[in-house]
């Protein structure tokens, strides 16, 4: 994974941190009827200088292409 993928906020965090907010949103995004505020409420106690503006590109990255939802017959 490369953070310059994830926007700045990625760049500031670090790999790691940005690996362990990557798998959140995967759990969440694969979670039947989660949505990215839930996301962005999950991830806020240890990111709390993260908003939705820094947050999106982990929830849409992993939904898209990290770990997208297998959808039959697509």
């Amino acid at each position: 994974m490369h953070t310059a993928d994830l926007g700045p906020y990625a760049d500031r965090i670090g790999v790691a941190a940005s690996a362990k907010l990557s798998l959140r949103a995967c759990v969440l995004a694969r979670t039947s009827g989660r949505t990215f505020l839930e996301f962005v409420d999950v991830s806020q106690p240890a990111h709390p200088d993260a908003g939705s503006p820094e947050l999106f590109p982990f929830w849409n990255r992993a939904r898209e292409e990290l770990c997208p939802l297998y959808r039959h017959g697509w």
